[in-house]
């Protein structure tokens, strides 16, 4: 293949990417050549969401199906060095899906809606799991969208206790907390480093009991700047900061 960019990209399932023609029939179908109309010859992407990619040109488009020829699957090199569960508490209406769209497109590479006491979202059962599906085929057309090959999962809406807990095996877990201006993320940041966990609160911030729980699971305290941010505003600010300091992002030039 040559330098030339794909004109669109497509989901797979997991370990069905190989070297040869491929029929795309069904929805997909529909999205390639009804929806992004590619002609016969267009090149395209296909990724499976476990971090393989493939490339293709289009065969032969009929009405209800068409055939791509792929080479052979490979890695696909764009995945963060430092990967990214950011803990975040649930946020009200579209702000929250907005936010899971964002932290996929700069590399996180796990995403864990919480519950937290002060939470304006309360959300059980069935419409906690229908929230969990529409968040994670945001991730999905995030990871499309901005050529990651691994789909980042979103977890079910979990208490903060249990994802505090479950993030113990990250070597770097960061509480943000908007009472800790002066000590930054670089502070805490001790390389090398390959995994980290970062706890956003709610709007009407986190309890003194949920800080002290996550104290103990080993949440260090930390502050972006002497600005309130709004939680969606603050995971993404975390993400990216964390990764400049992990060299995933340029970072600015010395005096700048």
């Amino acid at each position: 293949m040559t330098d030339e960019r794909p004109r669109a990209r497509l989901a797979v399932a997991p370990g069905t990417l190989a070297a040869g023609p491929r029929e795309i029939i069904g929805t997909d179908h529909h999205y390639l050549f009804r929806v992004r109309r590619l002609p016969e010859g267009a090149l395209v992407e296909l990724f499976d969401g476990a971090g393989l990619r493939a490339r293709g040109r289009v065969r032969t488009v009929a009405r209800d199906r068409a055939v791509v020829d792929l080479e052979p699957p490979e890695p696909a090199p764009v995945e963060a060095p430092l990967a990214i569960t950011v803990l975040v508490s649930l946020i009200k209406g579209e702000r929250m899906e907005w936010c899971v769209q964002k932290l996929v497109e700069l590399g996180a590479a796990r995403v864990v809606p919480v519950r937290a006491a002060r939470s304006v979202v309360r959300l059980e059962g069935a419409r906690a799991e229908a929230r969990q599906r529409r968040l994670q085929s945001i991730a999905a057309d995030a990871a499309r969208q901005c050529g990651r090959a691994v789909v980042p999962e979103v977890a079910p809406i979990t208490d903060l206790a249990q994802a505090v807990a479950d993030a113990a095996g990250a070597e770097l877990r960061v509480l943000l907390d908007e009472t800790e201006p002066e000590r930054g993320l670089a502070a805490l940041v001790r390389p090398p480093l390959a995994t980290a966990a970062v706890l956003i609160g709610p709007e009407g911030s986190l309890s003194d009991e949920e800080r002290a729980v996550a104290a103990r699971a080993g949440f260090e305290a930390a502050g972006l700047g002497p600005r309130i941010l709004r939680a969606e505003t603050a995971a993404i600010a975390a993400v990216a900061a964390l990764q400049v300091l992990a060299g995933d992002l340029a970072a600015p030039a010395a005096g700048i």
